[in-house]
This record gives structure tokens, sequence and C-alpha cells, in this order.
């Protein structure tokens, strides 16, 4: 059975001594371009350049022109190339968060990352036996976190804002129930609410409504569990309008109503 059908690989390749310069190439599908040694360089649309002689990474996507690689010298690329909804299934949830213009991210281990790339491009050309290209997809998905994580590496400790967007965070998770205006946590960081997002978005890959949101839906998961309170209340208590709403956002999110929902964790 192939549980990842809903993610289509296009081609995949491991080239140790490519000799290769694009110019404002244009992509309908998505590439984890990864140069494992050699000198390799990236602009995407009219950003700045960037260069590097280590280990690095880079994701092309649709809606951009990305220039890149080395005219002049010989450097070790390996790409893999995807699509499907379930890549924009990523997208959407943040996994795919390299889509920057200055995403040439340094490989913090690149021994392991080329392991772990080398074995996906096997598994892609290997015979068809078993469950190839499920094993396949969660490589790439472990590619991709890989990729995530050194982003937000880097983002906090370059920003200015990491300490305080780290408490914030920590403040919504420990009171999800509080009226938060993030237009006023704006304002208090003096910046605009547009970059505020922007700042949100890029350390927790969602905005701050939807992180409200998450941490409201997971107060109310505890109690469902921990306590037997009427769901009106347990609505109250994580700040919900209504249990009506609540109800249906729960539902939503989990699949079943927060009444079953208990009665399929109660002990």
């Amino acid at each position: 059975m192939d549980y990842f059908k809903d993610l289509q690989f296009i081609r995949a390749a491991n080239l140790p001594d490519r000799r290769s310069y694009h110019s404002n190439r244009t992509f309908d599908y998505y590439t984890i371009q990864y140069c494992h040694a050699g000198q390799f360089s990236l602009r995407i649309d009219d950003g700045p350049l960037a260069a590097s002689a280590e280990p690095c990474v880079f994701l092309s996507y649709p809606g951009a022109k990305f220039t890149y690689g080395n005219p002049d010298r010989a450097y070790h690329h390996l790409y893999v190339c995807f699509r499907g909804p379930l890549a924009e299934a990523w997208r959407d949830g943040g996994l795919l968060c390299c889509l920057r213009k200055d995403a040439l991210l340094p490989v913090q281990y690149p021994v392991d990352f080329f392991n772990h790339f080398v074995r996906l491009i096997a598994l892609l050309y290997g015979s068809p036996r078993g469950n190839n290209h499920a094993r396949a997809v969660l490589l790439l998905a472990e590619l991709l976190l890989r990729m995530s994580e050194q982003q937000q590496m880097i983002l906090a400790r370059s920003s200015p804002f990491a300490k305080k967007m780290k408490l914030l965070a920590k403040e919504i998770n420990r009171a999800p129930e509080l009226e938060w205006n993030f237009f006023r946590e704006a304002r208090r960081l003096k910046i605009s609410y547009s970059y505020f997002r922007h700042l949100f978005e890029e350390f927790y890959q969602e905005p701050p409504h939807h992180f409200l949101l998450q941490c409201r839906l997971q107060k109310a998961e505890a109690l469902l569990i921990a306590k037997d309170l009427p769901i009106g209340e347990i609505a109250a208590q994580c700040g919900f309008q209504d249990g009506f709403y609540f109800s249906r956002i729960f539902r939503k999110y989990y699949g079943i109503s927060p009444l079953n929902y208990r009665k399929e964790h109660l002990p």
C-alpha cells in the first residue's frame, strides 16, 4: 500500500562533479538543492546574492526566479524534485518554511544530511519493492524538517526580537484563555503589526492567531480528559465564545466532538 500517493517525486540526482549555472530559472514544483562540497551561489528574484564554500542547501519553489550554481568550478550537487497535494499541505502547515529570498542555509551536520539524501535517492531509483515510496517521503520530510530547524536557529541568533517572541509564545501557552490582542503586542514591541506577524510566522511557522487557537485546543483537550466539566465551562476556561462554537472548532481540528473525545480517552 502506498501511504503517500498524494506526493509525486519528479526526479533526483547525486552529481559529484557538476559545473553548471542557472540564470532566472523557474519551477512548477519544489526542489531541495544541496551543495555538499565546492563553492555555490544563489539569488532569488532580485534578492541579495548569497554565496558559500561550505555545505549549504535551499528550496526552489513555484512563483520565483532562481539564479544558482557555479560556472567556473565543480561542486557536489544533490537534488530531489517533488510536488502534489501533500507538498502543498506541507507549505500551508509551515514545513516548507524556507521560502525566503535569503534562504541559502548552512548545513550543520553535512555528513548526516548527505547520507539521508543519498538514501532518499537510492529509494527512488531502487527496485520497486515494498514501501520504497513511503519511506522516501518520510526521508524527504526529515530533510525538510532539518532545514526548518536550521533556519530557526539562524533566526534566533540574529533577531533582536528572539527572546521577546519566545517569552510571548510561552505566555500564550500558559494562559491561552486570555483576550490576546496582537496589535497591542506589536505596539509593545514598537513594530508594525504586519512586521510582528511576519516575525511570528518565521519563529513558529504559523500566524499568531492560529498559534493561539492551537494553544486553546490543547488546553481544552487536557481538560476534557482530566476533569468532568460541562462542555460550555471548558469552552469558557479555554477562551472560546461559547460551547457550540468550541464544539464546531474542536470537531474541525480533531475530527470528533468534544464529548466523544472524552469518552474515547477516559480510563
